[in-house]
């Protein structure tokens, strides 16, 4: 449904009213688009939604994941930079960003984004894992340990999944006994 245009005896402002309305709407479509596995409407849904708030980090975050479940790079990379842009201190945004740019073979890029955001592996290990992946496949196999080391010391809860990803890498960059503790550790 398209909005009412605006009143012109109102400065040209709209009503906010119906646009709440709307993107209420577009997010209980969404929502059921997403438990049905719709993703192509979800996605539209989403867009939508991006035109209607530019500045909602949740839209942006969402409509990225759902272009990496749709294999659309460009998509999912113009997405989560939109949402780092918006919450550019979050680590979890930026994990999703750099991933995106990883996965569109933009290793150069990844790089030199999640480089700053080294330091904030305590609050985000998936970060950990990413900057040990970046690294390992740019042979700087000793930077690469320590941020894989950092994701498995995090504050934050590591999942088993999050470990065995971790020991994956650090036997890939031959830090066999390291990466068998690992293993170990998520299998208990």
């Amino acid at each position: 449904r398209p909005l009412a245009p605006a009143d012109p005896r109102a400065g040209g402002r709209s009503d906010p009213a119906p646009v709440a309305a709307r993107v209420h709407e577009l997010w209980q479509t969404a929502d059921r688009a997403d438990a049905a596995q719709q993703f192509g409407v979800e996605l539209q849904l989403l867009r939508e939604l991006a035109r209607l708030q530019p500045n909602d980090l949740r839209v942006y975050s969402r409509l990225g994941l759902i272009c990496v479940s749709l294999q659309d790079r460009p998509g999912a990379g113009g997405a989560f930079k939109r949402a780092a842009e918006i919450a550019p201190k979050d680590p979890g945004i930026a994990t999703n960003y750099g991933s995106a740019l990883v996965q569109a073979g933009m290793l150069d890029e990844a790089d030199r984004y999640l480089a700053p955001w080294a330091p904030s592996i305590g609050e985000c290990p998936e970060l950990g894992l990413l900057l040990g992946k970046v690294c390992a496949l740019k042979k700087r196999r000793a930077e690469a340990i320590r941020h894989l080391r950092a994701a498995l010391g995090a504050r934050k809860q590591v999942t088993p999944e999050l470990v065995f990803d971790v020991a994956t890498v650090l036997r890939d960059v031959g830090e066999v006994p390291e990466a068998e503790a690992a293993f170990r550790r998520c299998a208990a």
